[in-house]
């Protein structure tokens, strides 16, 4: 069967002028090949079990990511948030976003997709280049790595199709329930500060996780036509919510203020201003009366007054961006008098102390994008889209810059966007 994609003819199967010969020694060859992968497995597996099971992991990912690429890359950044006790699950979600994204970047320079977002690109190349050159000779292979999986995310996202993007939205509903009952159900109290910090090992971690994937399950809970998956988001969401609370994070309540303005933006796109502004104030007014009826209350006068402590790290941040404007000090964090490393808590700060004036101009011209882009695709009934203006926001109290969540979320709304009729 001849496929024509684009401007040349891709031979996509074998042609049925080589007869069903052809096709049987095609089946074979790939039969012989499976099972002399398994049984290479299994002789490793008897000589050194621990070795064995890593690789058969492997593999089975590697089939995983080219059965669907799409949930392998979803189910990468979802479970890269794992750390503290998790961490282990969370370098197999890294180790995802590899196999998925490799995948679907393949397919789309098969495919040759013509409408794939070619300045969105080019940005987060630039941007992904200088970072990773900036910080690889003075942080080395650990900042390469990051920055290298988080551009993986981008590439992925801009090389599939509309089609990949849907799924894509499907399973990060799905896997931000999963990520949602994990945490309530296996998750760990910090013993520093003694927050619940669910799988994630840091309660903003968690957070962010939480509400990003929350844009996605009230996405599905609106137009899913399935009852069980309706019950599904809703129960995500719930969870979510609690999670939140008992995280004790001022930052969780910030973002779901914003997640609540969203749904105004959404609720509100074929409705008279009037009545927007009372979906409005009912958000407002719903999350003060959260606020005050739970125990953060008490705790939100020291947070309040020092952003729970991240005033003297932006002071950090900007010494050490003022100290080297162009070049940035190359670090991943910054450093306090005693030696002590610290995150910014604020990717703006911290892209620019560690890449820059190029880096950071870079950074705030992609999230300008993408909340833009955000917007206009919640006006146009996109609401998972939210998920850009909600990392737009919260980069502000969080250094989210090296989370492959987070450029997907800022890139997705970008790659869906575009295009676009506006519905203004």
């Amino acid at each position: 069967m001849i496929q024509s994609m684009g401007p040349r003819t891709i031979r996509a199967h074998p042609s049925p002028d080589a007869g069903p010969y052809a096709r049987r020694m095609t089946y074979t060859g790939l039969a012989l090949a499976v099972f002399g992968v398994c049984a290479a497995l299994a002789r490793v597996a008897v000589a050194a079990p621990a070795y064995g099971a890593l690789l058969i992991g492997a593999i089975a990912l590697v089939l995983i990511a080219i059965i669907s690429p799409t949930g392998c890359l979803a189910l990468g950044v979802t479970t890269s948030l794992a750390g503290g006790s998790f961490a282990s699950l969370g370098r197999v979600g890294l180790a995802a976003v590899v196999a998925g994204g490799s995948v679907l970047i393949v397919r789309g320079l098969r495919q040759e997709a013509a409408q794939m977002p070619t300045k969105p690109l080019l940005l987060t190349t630039v941007l992904a280049t200088w970072l990773g050159f900036r910080l690889f000779f003075d942080s080395g292979l650990t900042a390469l790595r990051l920055v290298g999986l988080c551009y993986l995310v981008v590439m992925a996202l801009l090389f599939s199709d509309a089609t990949s993007r849907d799924k894509l939205v499907r399973w990060m509903a799905w896997l931000g329930v999963v990520f949602v009952l994990v945490s309530v159900s296996f998750g760990v109290t910090s013993g520093l500060d003694n927050r619940f910090v669910g799988i994630s090992g840091n309660p903003n971690r968690m957070v962010f996780g939480v509400l990003i994937f929350g844009s996605f399950a009230l996405h599905g809970l609106i137009y899913s036509k399935s009852w069980f998956e309706r019950v599904a988001f809703a129960a995500g969401l719930g969870g979510g919510g609690w999670l939140i609370l008992a995280s004790g994070s001022s930052q969780g309540i910030a973002g779901a203020a914003v997640l609540a303005l969203i749904v105004v933006v959404y609720i509100s796109r074929n409705l008279d201003y009037r009545i927007a502004v009372f979906w409005t104030v009912l958000a407002i007014a719903l999350c003060i009366w959260i606020t005050v009826g739970s125990e953060l209350l008490s705790s939100m006068s020291d947070d309040l007054r020092t952003l729970s402590g991240r005033t003297s790290l932006y002071d950090l941040g900007w010494e050490s961006f003022m100290a080297e404007p162009i070049f940035g000090s190359g670090e991943l964090h910054v450093t306090d008098d005693l030696g002590q490393s610290f995150s910014t808590h604020n990717s703006i700060l911290g892209v620019a102390a560690s890449a820059g004036l190029p880096a950071v101009a870079a950074w705030l011209l992609m999230t300008a994008w993408c909340v833009t882009s955000s917007l206009r695709g919640v006006r146009n009934g996109r609401l998972y889209l939210g998920c850009g203006v909600l990392v737009g926001v919260l980069q502000t109290v969080q250094s989210v810059e090296y989370f492959p969540l987070a450029w997907a979320a800022l890139l997705l709304p970008i790659a869906v966007a575009q295009g676009e009729p506006s519905n203004d």
